[in-house]
């Protein structure tokens, strides 16, 4: 039914929004390890983090404006898959160079999840549901934050930091086709 269609639409965009916290934080996870992977100092391993707020950032008005034309499904689909080969080359980088590309996919990615929620939001609930949804999309972000400390540390023990971004990358594969 509808009402269902409507609530599957959002669990899948709230799932990826968790993501797009989690890979926000988890580099403070793998810190030490990145800096033993890449013999990175303290300046290398901000670059690496901070590239993903430069792109990030710089998506924004490319996806506000990419949900009017094409539609929020396609924009959030199309980075949805930008950020899972971001992951993926993070996850295989054999240098930090390869790395802050990795990143940086990811932050163009992920930056292109928020805002056609909420235009998936406008179109698709009522003016009490959109307040509603985008004050728990904010609250599953800060799960996804929260995600980023413990059990994102339990995965790196289990499979190492770059089995950890490979399968972040699949599971950010899987969403994104969930979406479509």
């Amino acid at each position: 039914t509808f009402g269902h269609y409507r609530w599957t639409l959002f669990a899948i965009v709230g799932s990826l929004y968790f993501f797009v916290c989690l890979h926000r934080v988890s580099p403070t996870v793998i810190a030490r390890d990145l800096a033993i992977s890449f013999n990175a100092d303290a300046v290398i391993l901000g670059i690496i983090a901070s590239s993903y707020f430069y792109l990030y950032s710089a998506v924004q008005p490319v996806v506000g404006y990419l949900s009017d034309t094409i539609g929020p499904r396609k924009v959030i689909t199309v980075v949805s898959i930008l950020a899972a080969i971001g992951a993926f080359v993070f996850g295989t980088a054999p240098n930090a160079t390869v790395a802050t590309l990795g990143r940086s996919l990811v932050g163009a990615g992920v930056g292109g999840v928020f805002i056609p929620s909420l235009k998936l939001f406008s179109r698709w609930y009522s003016a009490n549901e959109f307040v509603s949804l985008t004050g728990i999309m904010i609250a599953i972000g800060g799960i996804g934050s929260l995600a980023a400390a413990l059990p994102f540390t339990y995965l790196v023990l289990m499979l190492g930091w770059r089995g950890s971004f490979v399968s972040l990358g699949a599971i950010s594969l899987a969403l994104a086709f969930a979406c479509w």
